[in-house]
């Protein structure tokens, strides 16, 4: 079982950043999330940090009082994760 949801966040990672870029409005969000991903954070890495994220997530609903306010949280971490790895590598320096 624990495999099952390796291999299921393995092939979700790929699409981390669709719902963001469709709301930038890109022409090829599936496209452009895998992009992001390889060119930018790896499949390792954003495997590392999106584990922990869905757990939290997760687990969070579990909670009897406000059960979503954990996945909203994971739901930001996302977003702002997707803010960090559009900006340029390199800024121009003036």
């Amino acid at each position: 079982m624990p495999l099952a949801g390796l291999a299921f966040y393995l092939a979700e990672i790929h699409l981390l950043f669709v719902f963001p870029l469709l709301l930038d409005g890109h022409p090829r969000p599936l496209r452009r999330s895998a992009a992001l991903l390889h060119r930018r954070v790896g499949v390792g890495p954003a495997l590392l940090t999106v584990l922990p994220i869905a757990a939290h997530m997760l687990l969070g609903l579990l909670r009897p009082r406000r059960p979503l306010l954990h996945w909203y949280a994971g739901c930001l971490a996302v977003l702002y994760w997707y803010e960090d790895v559009r900006k340029p590598t390199h800024a121009a320096r003036p």
